[in-house]
């Protein structure tokens, strides 16, 4: 909706954004309750806590290896849409259309997805997960259409519905008894920190090599590459009832 709103006027998308984004915290606030019942004796969450990871040097290294992950999956907002638009030729109404997919994939598949990968090796199928972004992101180097750009979308949105939820699983399952907020929070904050460094190092990439697609993309995909390497080399350190979803654990945790 996005594109087709700024091809008529970008303050109109702006404002529409905004309301829409008020509506959503007040359903929020209103009518969503929290559906984990927390043991009153759990302890309050509190930034300043994050530093007593430290000594968990297994869930600092998955966090680690996830920030690369996160810096890829971080190029689907501004990269993507500037190299479309500024350098493939598709028009703003097209790329709303590729974003129209995404939310399309994940509204539809999300769910089943999460539920079907509760049974699997979690740090195989971000291994797999990986490998689809970084294909994916690869292939958008050799974009010179609509159609091209629409098949790319299509593997990047399948990838998303892969990783994401096994990545929240994997750190869900990596936390303490009663540590279950601490642990989530500093998931959160690696998960932030790569989808803010990731517009930049894709900013920095089309500036420099925007003329050459086919490396810009490359380089891109590396880190994908990396990152899924990295959690295989990973998997080995970690005990299985980790790497499988637990029966027990709520789907609301599994599913973004």
């Amino acid at each position: 909706i996005g594109g087709f709103v700024a091809s008529a006027s970008y303050p109109l998308l702006f404002i529409i954004g905004g309301i829409l984004t008020f509506i959503s915290s007040g359903l929020i606030l209103f009518f969503l309750s929290e559906s984990v019942k927390r043991d009153s004796a759990e302890e309050k969450f509190y930034f300043k806590d994050l530093a007593k990871l430290k000594d968990d040097h297994l869930f600092l290294l998955y966090c680690s290896i996830s920030i690369l992950l996160f810096v890829v999956i971080g190029q689907l907002v501004l990269t993507i849409s500037v190299f479309s638009v500024d350098y493939v030729g598709i028009t703003k109404a097209q790329l709303g259309f590729l974003f129209a997919l995404n939310g399309l994939i994940v509204v539809l598949f999300q769910i089943p997805v999460a539920k079907f990968t509760q049974t699997k090796n979690l740090m195989r199928v971000l291994f797999w997960g990986s490998i689809g972004y970084a294909t994916g992101y690869f292939l958008v180097g050799f974009a010179h259409s609509f159609e091209w750009l629409f098949f790319c979308m299509l593997l990047i949105s399948l990838s998303e519905i892969t990783v994401l939820p096994a990545s929240v699983s994997i750190a869900a399952n990596l936390s303490k008894e009663k540590r279950h907020g601490l642990y989530m929070g500093g998931y959160g904050l690696a998960y932030a920190l790569g989808w803010s460094i990731g517009p930049l190092v894709g900013g920095v990439l089309i500036d420099l090599l925007g003329k050459k697609p086919i490396l810009l993309w490359g380089l891109i995909a590396v880190l994908g590459v990396a990152a899924a390497l990295a959690y295989t080399w990973l998997e080995k350190k970690l005990p299985k009832d980790v790497i499988l979803a637990s029966a027990n654990q709520p789907e609301q945790e599994i599913i973004r």
